[in-house]
């Protein structure tokens, strides 16, 4: 999918991001970023600790779309399914934020 802003989910993914103090470049320069270049992402940080991580932001961002952006779920998923997803993806050094945002679009229905 092609990083705009049009899409509500590439918009909430990049602003629960910007919240969260994970990224501070502009929407239209934030499709490429690696999540090993999120602010949480220490180099040399284990891999549990990384995974560890990635779940309280996915968790962190689950709940600033459904709680405040009021997104909901697709049909069949589960708030741990789409906590899981994000998660995996977040721990995932070379996922972008356009991907995440794509993983994200695929998990919740965005107003």
């Amino acid at each position: 999918m092609t990083w705009t802003s049009n899409n509500a989910a590439h918009k909430r993914t990049y602003v629960g991001l910007f919240v969260l103090d994970q990224n501070r470049a502009d929407f239209d320069d934030s499709a490429a970023i690696r999540m090993d270049a999120m602010r949480f992402w220490t180099p040399g940080s284990s891999p549990e600790l990384i995974r560890a991580q990635a779940r309280q932001l996915a968790i962190q961002l689950h709940n600033i779309f459904t709680m405040l952006c009021g997104a909901t779920l697709e049909t069949g998923v589960t708030a741990r399914k789409a906590v899981n997803a994000m998660s995996a993806a977040i721990a995932t050094a070379d996922t972008t934020i356009e991907q995440l945002a794509d993983r994200n679009d695929e998990s919740y229905v965005f107003l």
